[in-house]
């Protein structure tokens, strides 16, 4: 199993080969690391997906690269950032804590920078309003009407009020925003 340290910096390619080539009495080595030839667009960075991705197959079927899931670390990590967020609680087990409208506003602008853009709150948008008509269908409330949110040729600006994220719902965002790339 891979051990990367998260906190380790990026490495400047060309800085590096500079320091270790250091002062050449080679017209052409100089002339390659001249100010004016600009360096390529290369970051050389860690790899991670390995972590990030459970590529056992245990999961289902398919490959790492056709649909795949996180690894049982990621998605620990995904848990204990959604139990930071978390204060809500369901009514009908006071022990499960939920993100709620407030907390989901929260994570968007430490994630985001604000409320109303980005994948990750019209998906969280798009659940929340699931989870509230899914409520009032329990309510008795208008079943028929509340089964799937309403199209709306807007785009939603907030997050629904009253609304809950289930840990469930906190993990499938991620999941997609995975699959998506």
């Amino acid at each position: 199993s891979k051990v990367l340290p998260l906190a380790t910096p990026m490495i400047d390619v060309m800085a590096a080969v500079q320091r270790i080539n250091g002062d050449s009495d080679d017209p052409e080595q100089e002339k390659q690391r001249s100010p004016s030839s600009s360096p390529p667009p290369t970051m050389v960075v860690s790899e991670l997906i390995s972590q990030l991705v459970d590529s056992s197959g245990e999961n289902n079927d398919k490959t790492a690269y056709e649909e795949p899931c996180f690894s049982s670390k990621s998605l620990e990590r995904l848990e204990r950032i959604y139990t930071r967020f978390a204060t809500g609680t369901t009514d009908n087990n006071s022990d499960e804590k939920v993100m709620t409208t407030e907390n989901v506003e929260q994570w968007l602008i430490e994630i985001n920078g604000q409320v109303g853009r980005g994948s990750e709150f019209r998906e969280a948008v798009e659940l929340m309003t699931r989870n509230l008509n899914t409520e009032q269908d329990e309510d008795g409330n208008n079943n028929e009407q509340h089964t799937e949110p309403k199209e709306s040729a807007e785009k939603p600006t907030k997050v629904p009020l009253d609304a809950i994220l289930t840990l469930e719902d906190f993990q499938a965002i991620y999941t997609k925003e995975l699959r998506q790339g």
